[in-house]
């Protein structure tokens, strides 16, 4: 079973939370059996963590913190019922652990796979204190399986201003780079409303702006709308889905390109701390001046999510199988995309900030002979991003992002570099 994993990344970051602040509570007779038991606990050696904890609460047999880390050990050792009632005797003897407590009995319950009691202790946890990481963390195991957590919004709304740095300004679409430094502003407005929200159909529509402009290269603003629809619904713990969106773009004031994207998918939880989604995508291009691009594309989507730790540490490993069909034979290719993405909390300095890597590559390869070249074409692209953000207020969080593409081709106009930094400010209700 995977308790041993978990314990050892989702568990890691409550034991040092915990552990200044129950050391400092300490009397003198039970430091040397607790520091014992939380040492044995690191280097996982259960076995020798639950004996020194058993010991301090024979002694003291109203220790939360003892009851707490006791609760770990049995959780690390597999014993999920035993794990929760320490956590319900924590919750009760000290309130200050009792969203975590509760947070870690939502995992027992949810390793020993009773979905109702998980459920229950999580949404309790969520209740405590809403905006904290322990609620985040508890939303995000809620959502693997799309369970409605109590009232919910529903509708949001958000906006974003910024200003936007690029070396090299491009349009990739129609493999087009300028070779030319601009600066540009970046607005984005965006919201969603959940028209039904019912434990047996969610039901949902959204609308997404994005306009930039640019200092001297106005030909290279870019607006674009987007409708979106998504119907979703859990069919015995697997979560069926099914998104529409429809794209109208323009390019420096005229008319560029328009694209509808339909993506049934299939998701399930194969862990507590694992989600994983395999869908079909399917887009259609329609290009305003450049028919020949116009294209049908079929892309197999394989995407994993995983939750490690109480911090709020994240990672998503994604993969598409792409084949497209041009109108102009020379466009048409497969591509395999792989990415993978790294979001964690951190605090230097004892600021606290979101930090983001990600990075893309994509192989394609091109069915036909480019006449320009007398040969087929054969790309390949690397995307890196880095981002850091900070939340100013409950509304408000500032951004820095910064991205390298580099695109390696046969083809010269599509064989280039640019590097992009934005900084933003951001709003969402």
């Amino acid at each position: 079973m995977g308790v041993r994993s978990l314990a050892g990344l989702c568990l890691a970051v409550a034991l040092l939370l915990l552990a200044s602040a129950a050391t400092r509570s300490l009397a003198a007779d039970r430091a040397g059996a607790f520091a014992q038991g939380q040492a044995a606990f690191e280097r996982g050696d259960y076995e020798e963590a639950e004996r020194a904890f058993r010991e301090l609460l024979r002694e003291r047999p109203d220790d939360a913190s003892a009851h707490l880390f006791l609760g770990l050990t049995e959780h690390a050792l597999g014993r999920n019922a035993r794990a929760v009632d320490h956590y319900e005797r924590a919750a009760a003897l000290d309130a200050s652990y009792r969203q975590l407590a509760l947070y870690h009995a939502g995992v027992a319950h949810r390793d020993a796979g009773d979905a109702a009691a998980a459920r229950d202790s999580l949404r309790a946890a969520i209740e405590i204190d809403p905006g904290s990481e322990t609620a985040d963390l508890a939303r995000a195991l809620l959502g693997t399986s799309r369970t409605a957590e109590g009232p919910r919004k529903r509708w949001q709304l958000s906006g974003r201003m910024g200003m936007e740095v690029d070396d090299n300004v491009t349009v990739p679409e129609v493999d087009v780079s300028s070779g030319e430094a601009d600066v540009a502003g970046v607005f984005e407005l965006g919201g969603s409303l959940r028209v039904v929200d019912s434990e047996e159909l969610e039901l949902g529509v959204g609308y997404d702006f994005y306009q930039s402009v640019y200092a001297t290269l106005t030909q290279a603003n870019l607006q674009s709308h987007t409708l979106s629809l998504d119907a979703s619904r859990e069919v015995r713990e697997i979560d069926v889905d099914l998104d529409y969106s429809f794209t109208a773009s323009s390019l420096g004031g005229d008319g560029f390109l328009d694209v509808h994207s339909v993506l049934p998918s299939i998701g399930y939880a194969l862990r507590s701390e694992w989600y994983a989604v395999l869908g079909y995508n399917y887009r259609d291009k329609d290009f305003a001046d450049v028919g020949e691009r116009d294209a049908g594309q079929h892309a197999l989507v394989l995407d994993n999510y995983f939750f490690l730790g109480d911090g709020g540490m994240r990672i998503a490993l994604n993969y598409r199988l792409e084949n497209e069909d041009a109108t102009g034979p020379e466009f048409d290719y497969l591509a395999n995309v792989v990415g993978a993405r790294f979001q964690t909390p951190i605090a230097p300095l004892e600021v606290e900030l979101d930090l983001e890597l990600g990075y893309r590559f994509a192989a394609r390869s091109y069915a036909n002979v480019t006449p320009s070249i007398g040969r087929r074409r054969d790309d390949r692209q690397h995307r890196l991003d880095f981002g850091l953000s900070r939340r100013l207020t409950d509304l408000i969080v500032a951004r820095f992002d910064y991205q390298h593409f580099s695109s390696i081709s046969n083809l010269p106009e599509a064989d280039y570099d640019t590097n992009v930094v934005n900084l933003s400010l951001g709003i969402s209700y």
